[in-house]
């Protein structure tokens, strides 16, 4: 961050700081001149409903409260999960100890692990706009799709407010040119709800323990820095009375520094992403059909698209232009995902749902400057049939099956893989043993299909080596048969 423009920051952070103190003292002058009666209060408790033993939602004023940077500040709120850094700068969400390929992360119902690796980076997803986050602890449902063995993250957007337009704005500073900045506009124009959103975040380096330091002597980590700009459009409408339309529009750019492995002495990596830009456009509806509202149709279609750039030359290449023959490596990934559901009710307490989605990728990657340039492309689908009953007030049965296809068209130099199918079974019973207390006992199976980097004998070395010549032999299946007890706790509620 230049010197301009961290001094611009100051200078609005003291400004809003001197208009909070004037509205403080002005309330403070109300308070003291001002007498209020209140009436009687009464102080009542009421048990909440019993949370769902598989699910946390993190709400916005609990997001707002930690002046996020990015999901990768959030993922930490998840029970039985935690953010991990790997040799790569990437950070990873793993739940319950599963690998970080097994748990996927959604924008709305757009998937964001990229196809190429199965994996994101949390620190370079925006909150921007961010209304709650869910996350999900296990295989809770199939309709999350292919690849959700051990849970999920997902980004929601915020519910219209009332009135329509509100504005709000806000800025963080930390140690080592920490900044986080914040703006976001909710409006109504004619039947469109809209929200349209900015944010930056700034770092110069992660701070280092009080009793370490870089072997230069300096407290702060070496090539640690981080620098992203992230714009964000959302519109939402009302269609037949009862159905919802929802458009999306997102994209951010980053550059961002990959601290060395230090133990590694002189093989340590130097590595930077000079570049990484992701776009994504979106649509879902959500419309109930017939008179009476026995049927709900849910179909969602996005277009994503990412770039990056990885510069391993050290910090003597990094600002000297590229020479061909150098290790330097660039991938382009576009992505085309889509879904339909069909769910049909059964009277009042079940119901019985049908979805079948698809994603298709094409990956090109160069590895040296003026090098060849390889392509990769893969197909994912999926086809499940889940229902639900509701049999009294304590039981929730939930029966589901399918299954999942991959296809690898495109393996770069190598010759293309077979196509290659999975089932997918998913059991699950809860009990309410009380009003704060639910008991669940699940069986479920479902496999992930390698990503297209773990189909090329790049990403490994000697020491961890991976046949390349069946695909079937790394498609990883999960089953898991959990039983859990879940208690909520009561909260006051004033009167």
């Amino acid at each position: 961050m230049t010197f301009a423009s961290r001094s611009a920051c100051l200078l609005l952070g003291l400004l809003l700081m001197g208009t909070s103190a004037r509205a403080e003292t002005s309330a403070a002058a109300a308070i003291d001149t001002t007498v209020t009666d209140l009436g009687d209060m009464v102080v009542s408790g009421q048990a909440n409903q019993a949370p769902a033993p598989d699910k946390t939602t993190i709400d916005a004023p609990l997001i707002k409260v930690r002046d996020p940077g990015s999901l990768a500040d959030l993922g930490g709120l998840i029970p039985s999960a935690r953010v991990a850094t790997n040799s790569r700068g990437d950070s990873h969400l793993m739940i319950r100890g599963a690998p970080e390929r097994h748990v996927q992360v959604f924008l709305d119902d757009i998937p964001l692990n990229l196809p190429w690796d199965e994996r994101v980076d949390l620190q370079t997803i925006p909150i921007t706009g961010a209304g709650r986050i869910e996350g999900t602890r296990g295989m809770t449902t199939l309709l999350d799709g292919p690849g959700v063995l051990a849970g999920s993250a997902r980004i929601l957007s915020p519910v219209p407010v009332d009135p329509p337009r509100r504005t709000s704005a806000g800025l963080a500073f930390g140690q080592y040119g920490k900044t986080i900045a914040d703006l976001q506009h909710q409006d109504r124009l004619g039947a469109w709800d809209v929200l349209a959103a900015a944010g930056w975040q700034d770092q110069d380096a992660w701070p280092l323990p009080a009793d370490a330091q870089e072997t230069t002597g300096s407290k702060e980590r070496e090539n640690s820095d981080l620098n992203q700009v992230s714009l964000l459009l959302r519109g939402s409408r009302p269609v037949a009375q009862t159905g919802r339309l929802n458009l999306l529009a997102t994209g951010w750019s980053a550059e961002k520094g990959v601290p060395p492995e230090l133990h590694l002495g002189d093989e340590a990596r130097f590595w930077r992403y000079p570049v990484r830009k992701r776009g994504l456009l979106g649509a879902s509806i959500d419309l109930p059909l017939g008179q009476e509202a026995l049927w709900d149709l849910k179909a969602a279609l996005s277009a994503d698209y990412f770039e990056q750039e990885i510069d391993p030359r050290g910090p003597d290449g990094w600002d000297q232009p590229l020479i061909d023959g150098q290790d330097y490596e660039m991938n382009w990934d576009r992505t085309g995902f889509g879904k339909v559901r069909l769910n049909r009710w059964l009277g009042d307490s079940a119901q019985i749902t049908a979805q079948i989605d698809a994603r298709y990728t094409h990956h090109r990657e160069s590895l040296v400057v003026g090098g060849p340039v390889e392509a990769y492309a893969q197909w994912l689908t999926s086809l499940v049939v889940q229902g639900e009953v509701q049999p009294g007030d304590k039981w929730i049965l939930q029966a589901g099956g399918g299954i999942d296809h991959a296809a690898t068209p495109e393996s770069g130099d190598k010759s293309a893989n077979e196509p290659e199918s999975a089932p997918a079974v998913n059991l699950r019973a809860l009990y309410r043993v009380g009003t704060q207390t639910r008991v669940y006992a699940a069986a479920s199976r479902r496999s992930r299909f390698p990503s297209l980097r773990e189909l090329s004998p790049a990403p490994w070395d000697d020491s961890f080596p991976i046949p390349i010549s069946s695909q079937s032999s790394r498609t990883s299946t999960n089953s898991a048969w959990p039983l859990i007890i879940a208690s909520g706790a009561s909260k006051p509620r004033y009167s």
